[in-house]
């Protein structure tokens, strides 16, 4: 299942979709969970799925080896299909199959795989694992620290997706601390009056190690004196496609100056899976104007990668910003807004900054996914992929 190869899977799908509808000839093999693996996954995992298939092997890399147990983020049936669908976003370069595959054939690979895998002892899970569907799912508790050296959650927020993402949020200031790959969560905390964590069962895919929200607001009658404005969490909510957190951002007085609405989902592109962040703020009545800033940080500098013009047409503005991660491949930011847009980047962070004048709705997105290494060329297919 890893490949560079996108182009030749999306012309695998084009030959699928078009000798579909004619009458298979005699000699033509049976289109089973074998076939389906064999000709899309067997060049990186090899035909016995030792993960030393001749197109991997040819890079100087490995993939999974599934006769010894190895998979990403996890082995459960469920699992498997959503790292097929979804793909595994930065250190593999294994790209989404929900492209070149319907969902029955994803299950048929499935079912396949497995054949390969060693007998599994217990295949029944605990009654506190919890299981996302097909739709968002969220859950609070308290959190484990997310990396060695960080602190307990005390307040915590976990946002599954179906496609396998996780969202992991502190709740006492709006942040969101990182994403997971895998399964959902453990309610271990069920069995204890308080003393055990909400544990989250996915892999740490992306950790935003110092993101931040700004938000400098001009009030008609500013105190130069007042303390710092702080987020106050309201509610979380979950629709088909996507799930989030409202918030306000209140003065010293508890007073609220700004409503905000932050989402998160899943983009689904032809190199794995990216995930898109949302703000949607609303200066409150007296607020005389309001900006803010997300900054995204790794210790390392950011590049602009502008968009290739037209022919005459003057340059645009830098699309994808972009982070080298070193093993971890590149990491790609792409902001967009409904007000002017002002971005800077500095060997520490990348810090988007929105302005809203005379009380105006601000909305920020930014979509933010990994991969291998950038190219222009990568930059303008995943661009049209989302829709830019």
């Amino acid at each position: 299942m890893h490949t560079r190869s996108v182009p030749s899977l999306l012309f695998a799908l084009l030959l699928s979709a078009s000798s579909a509808s004619a009458a298979p000839a005699q000699d033509e093999p049976e289109r089973d969970g074998k076939w389906l693996y064999q000709r899309h996954c067997s060049g990186c995992h090899n035909d016995n799925g030792d993960g030393k298939g001749p197109t991997i092997t040819a890079l100087g890399l490995e993939a999974r080896d599934f006769k010894a147990g190895g998979f990403a983020f996890g082995d459960s049936r469920e699992q498997i299909f959503k790292t097929l669908s979804t793909g595994i976003p930065g250190r593999s370069p294994m790209p989404s199959f929900a492209g070149v595959m319907d969902e029955d054939e994803r299950w048929l690979v499935v079912d396949y795989v497995r054949t390969l895998m060693p007998p599994r002892k217990d295949e029944t899970p605990r009654n506190t694992v919890m299981v996302v569907g097909d739709k968002p799912v969220i859950a609070r508790g308290k959190l484990p620290p997310i990396a060695e050296g960080a602190k307990e959650t005390t307040r915590g927020l976990l946002l599954g997706d179906p496609s396998g993402m996780t969202f992991e949020y502190d709740l006492d200031s709006a942040r969101l601390l990182g994403v997971r790959l895998g399964q959902f969560a453990d309610r271990e905390d069920w069995g204890d009056r308080g003393g055990a964590y909400l544990k989250p069962l996915g892999k740490l895919v992306y950790r935003r190690v110092d993101d931040t929200l700004e938000w400098p607001v001009t009030l008609a009658t500013p105190d130069p004196k007042a303390a710092p404005f702080r987020r106050v969490v309201r509610s979380t909510w979950v629709r088909s496609d996507r799930a989030g957190l409202d918030y306000d951002v209140v003065d010293a007085s508890g007073v609220a100056r700004c409503r905000v609405r932050e989402s998160v989902s899943v983009q689904r592109l032809s190199i794995g899976a990216g995930f898109t962040r949302r703000w949607e703020a609303t200066p409150a009545p007296g607020t005389q104007s309001c900006s803010f800033s997300v900054a995204d940080a790794h210790g390392q500098p950011w590049k602009a990668n502008p968009r290739a013009p037209a022919a005459g047409q003057p340059a645009r503005k830098p699309a994808w910003w972009t982070c080298e991660l070193g093993e971890e491949g590149v990491e790609l930011v792409l902001p967009r807004s409904n007000q002017s847009l002002g971005v800077t980047p500095s060997e520490q962070a990348l810090v988007f900054s929105v302005f809203s004048r005379s009380g105006e709705p601000l909305t920020l997105e930014a979509t933010i996914v990994r991969a291998a290494q950038f190219t222009q060329d990568l930059g303008e297919q995943l661009a049209a992929e989302i829709g830019q």
